[in-house]
């Protein structure tokens, strides 16, 4: 009966060994993993951050102004404006859906 102990204490003993060493194996992935996308987001916070440095000068008012004269642009003035009325929408009895039409 102490064989019997002793030999399914060593099985027990082998297969916890073989458990942890599993365990450590997908942690030691799954560090690795964490690893590379916390890699993988600095350089898209980098990226982000010259995007914006780079939107941040590409729209200065004293850049784009020579641009826009060239291209025989102006600043805009009040007869451009026009006031919009508010579109209501009208069923129309005509479609037998229901469906709404727009009118000015």
């Amino acid at each position: 009966m102490l064989r019997f102990l002793t030999l399914g204490m060593v099985c027990l003993t082998i297969a916890s060994a073989a458990a942890l060493y599993a365990s450590t194996f997908r942690t030691r992935a799954i560090a690795h993993d964490l690893a590379k996308a916390e890699r993988h987001l600095a350089t898209l916070q980098r990226d982000v951050e010259t995007l914006r440095a780079e939107r941040a000068y590409l729209s200065r008012p004293e850049r784009i102004a020579p641009l826009a004269r060239d291209l025989g642009l102006r600043p805009a003035d009040g007869a451009q404006f026009r006031e919009i009325q508010r579109a209501e929408p009208e069923t129309t009895a005509n479609n037998g859906r229901g469906d709404l039409a727009w009118r000015p």
